[in-house]
C-alpha cells in the first residue's frame, strides 16, 4: 500500500477539452495499461470520466494517453502510520493500439494541406506509425478534417490523407496537437511509412544504447 505513495510520479492531466487539471501523482506499472491516481487527500472537485495523461511532459516530450477512468474514489491507509490517501483507478485506451502499432516518437517538419479550405500548414511530425501520427501546430483544426500530409521518408517524399480523430492536448503554449488516422493508403505508401517507422526505430535504439 505505502508503495503506492512512494511510486507514483506527478503527471501533467487534461480534460478531453484540453483543459489543464494540474499534475498529479499516478501510480502504475505500466504507462501502456492500468493506473491509478493517488491523493494525499479528498479532491475537492469531480474528475472527468476521460482525461489525457502527459507522462513525459517535463522532458520536453509530447506524449499523451487517452484514458478513462472508474470514477470511485477509494480511501486507503497505512496500517504502519495511520495515515490515509485516496486513489482511483483508471484504464489507457490508447494501450491496445500501442500493442498492434510499432510507434515511433519524432521531431521532424512536414506538410499538411487542409481539404474544406486548402489551408497549408508547416507543422512537426511528434508520432508516427503504420496506422495514423501526431502532429502539433499553431493553427487551430477540428477533429473530423481531412488533410493532405506530405513528409520526406528517407530520400523519398511521402503523401498520403490523413483524418483528425482527435484533438490532443501538448505542453507548450501556443501549440496544437493532433492525432490523425491514415486515410486510405496506398500498398506503396503503407509500405514506405512502414519501412519509415522500422528504420527509424532501429536508429532510436541504436542511439540509446550508444549512451
Amino acid at each position: 500500500m505505502k508503495d503506492m505513495l512512494i511510486h507514483s510520479n506527478e503527471i501533467e492531466i487534461y480534460d478531453t477539452q484540453l483543459n489543464a487539471l494540474g499534475r498529479i501523482r499516478v501510480h502504475t506499472k505500466d504507462v501502456y495499461s492500468h493506473f491509478a491516481l493517488v491523493f494525499s487527500e479528498r479532491p475537492k472537485e469531480e474528475f472527468p470520466k476521460k482525461i489525457f495523461l502527459l507522462p513525459d511532459a517535463e522532458n520536453g516530450k509530447f506524449i499523451s494517453y487517452l484514458c478513462t477512468l472508474s470514477g470511485e474514489l477509494v480511501e486507503r491507509k497505512i496500517e504502519e502510520s495511520g495515515e490515509v490517501f485516496y486513489t482511483m483507478e483508471g484504464v489507457n485506451e490508447d494501450a491496445e493500439i500501442l500493442r498492434d502499432e510499432l510507434r515511433v516518437y519524432t521531431d521532424f517538419p512536414a506538410v499538411v494541406v487542409t481539404e474544406t479550405d486548402k489551408k497549408r500548414l508547416e507543422v512537426r511530425i511528434k508520432d508516427i506509425s503504420v496506422g495514423g501520427m501526431m502532429f502539433v501546430s499553431e493553427e487551430r483544426l477540428q477533429a473530423g478534417e481531412i488533410c493532405q500530409f506530405t513528409f520526406e521518408a528517407g530520400k523519398k517524399e511521402l503523401t498520403a490523407k490523413v483524418e483528425i480523430k482527435r484533438l490532443r492536448p501538448v505542453h507548450v503554449k501556443g501549440l496544437y496537437g493532433y492525432g490523425c488516422r491514415f486515410a486510405a493508403l496506398s500498398n506503396r505508401n503503407e509500405a514506405e511509412i512502414r519501412n519509415f517507422v522500422f528504420r527509424e526505430d532501429i536508429r532510436q535504439r541504436s542511439l540509446e544504447r550508444g549512451k
